[in-house]
C-alpha cells in the first residue's frame, strides 16, 4: 500500500527492488502495489527506477520458457482489459543469451481486482 504521502524516492526504489528481486522466484517479492490516493508522481518514480533494471545485469531469468510465456500472457491480457503498461518487460533479448529466458521489468496501471492479473 502506498500513500501519497510517502517519501517518492524512497518508495520507488523499495517497490523497484522488492518486483525484480530473485526475478519474482521468491515468496517476499512484491508482485503489486495498491496506490490510495493521488499517487501519479510515486507511480512516475517507480517507472524511473524500474527502468534501471536491466536483464542478466541486475535481473535475472525466469525458470523456463513456459513460465516467460506464462508472464507475458498476463501482461497481454491485462493490456487487452484496459490497464495502462508503462513500462512494458515483454519481448526482451539478451545479446548473447538470446535463447534465455528474461522478462523485463513491467510496471502496468489501472488494474482492477478481477482482473485474471490481479488475481494470479
Amino acid at each position: 500500500m502506498v500513500l501519497p504521502d510517502a517519501i517518492p524516492e524512497m518508495t520507488a526504489q523499495n517497490v523497484a527492488a522488492s518486483m525484480s528481486g530473485c526475478a519474482g522466484q521468491r515468496c517476499m517479492a512484491a508482485s503489486a502495489m495498491v496506490g490510495v490516493g493521488n499517487v501519479d508522481a510515486i507511480i512516475d518514480k517507480i517507472c524511473e527506477e524500474a527502468m534501471k533494471i536491466v536483464p542478466v545485469k541486475n535481473l535475472g531469468a525466469v525458470i523456463n520458457e513456459q513460465s516467460k510465456e506464462r508472464i507475458e500472457i498476463y501482461i497481454t491480457e491485462a493490456e487487452e482489459q484496459g490497464t495502462i503498461i508503462l513500462l512494458d518487460g515483454r519481448n526482451v533479448t539478451v545479446e548473447g543469451k538470446e535463447n534465455g529466458t528474461y522478462v523485463g521489468p513491467t510496471v502496468i496501471d489501472y488494474v482492477t481486482p478481477d482482473m485474471f492479473v490481479a488475481k494470479e
